[in-house]
């Protein structure tokens, strides 16, 4: 089996699923966060969903004549249990039932009004966990840096207090954990001149996991070019974006850095790029693009590998993407 991942696409398409069969379903986990942030902030390997135990018949019968079957786990419950299929999509699921007053009987003790929340996964409406619940349920177990950048964005969003517990992840007068070294690529000459040139380039997913490449005379690249100055690198590969694409493209945060010695094609110049690699989403066609030798094209991960030219949009395709 790949590794597990479920896309904007890949979820929508299941709330459509049951919303079609008569099936309520709330979001929970990384994709509720994400539902209430307005859009995707990281990759999802499986998506939370909270429903009612009299629906989980239904539920699973209706999963696994989609392929579906059971991912054998040590804590699996009959209010707790996960699907998955042979492309690497999998469901946490998670029951309860409430009796006349709203109180759990049977079940994940979800409180009643933590599932009145509302939000949006890949434009499509969806209910979720309420901001301050998700918050609440971001609590109470070893928590790590996923943890952190969800509760986060969600404290910055809508104004909650950060726990006590994220205290560690905020705290500046210590030294910061030595994380892995930025990668340095292609071959740094002697005796020659590198003008630093710094760059961002976007990592963008289909709703089927095709990356997003730019082909043009020179050969293939992922989205973006250098950053100039003045500008930030949200700024700069909007503007990049634009002119290569006609696209607008929203932006969801940095996922890695890589420093790569290369040289023109004419060779006449040579330059050292800070590039940094950010996760991204078209948002659709606005303008024509300015670039009339730019095309933008979705390949699979595999074929995008096979055709990048730049050694660090290689790097961040196999690295950063989990090829």
């Amino acid at each position: 089996m790949t590794n597990p991942e479920m896309t904007a696409g890949d979820v929508a398409g299941f709330v459509r699923l049951l919303d079609e069969h008569g099936i309520p379903v709330c979001i929970d986990g990384g994709w509720g966060v994400d539902a209430l942030l307005g859009g995707q902030t990281r990759p999802h390997s499986d998506l939370d969903i909270a429903v009612e135990h009299k629906d989980v018949p239904r539920l699973r019968a209706l999963l696994e004549a989609g392929g579906y079957t059971d991912v054998p786990r040590d804590d699996t419950r009959d209010c707790n249990f996960v699907l998955g299929d042979a492309g690497g999509h999998q469901i946490d699921i998670h029951s309860y039932t409430f009796d006349a007053e709203g109180k759990v009987v049977f079940g994940v003790e979800y409180p009643f009004e933590s599932l009145q929340g509302t939000g949006r996964i890949n434009g499509l409406p969806v209910r979720c966990i309420t901001p301050e619940w998700m918050v609440k349920f971001h609590t109470g177990y070893p928590l790590d840096e996923g943890d952190y950048h969800d509760v986060r964005l969600l404290c910055e969003r809508f104004g909650i207090e950060m726990p006590p517990e994220y205290a560690a992840f905020e705290t500046t007068d210590q030294a910061p954990a030595e994380g892995p070294p930025i990668p340095q690529l292609g071959e740094k000459l002697d005796g020659i001149h590198y003008i630093n040139r710094p760059g961002v380039y976007a990592l963008i997913r289909d709703d089927e996991a095709r990356l997003a490449v730019v082909r043009v005379n020179d050969g293939y690249f992922l989205p973006g070019g250098g950053i100039d100055p003045g500008e930030t690198y949200a700024e700069a590969l909007a503007r990049e974006v634009l002119e290569e694409t006609g696209c607008r493209v929203s932006l969801w945060e940095k996922a890695g850095e890589a420093v790569e010695y290369i040289q023109s094609f004419d060779g006449r110049k040579h330059f050292h790029v800070h590039a940094t690699f950010v996760w991204a989403q078209i948002e659709g066609k606005v303008a024509e693009k300015v670039e009339d030798d730019h095309e933008l094209l979705w390949l699979s991960p595999a074929e995008a590998l096979e055709r990048l030219e730049r050694p660090s949009h290689i790097w961040a395709v196999q690295t950063l993407r989990g090829v």
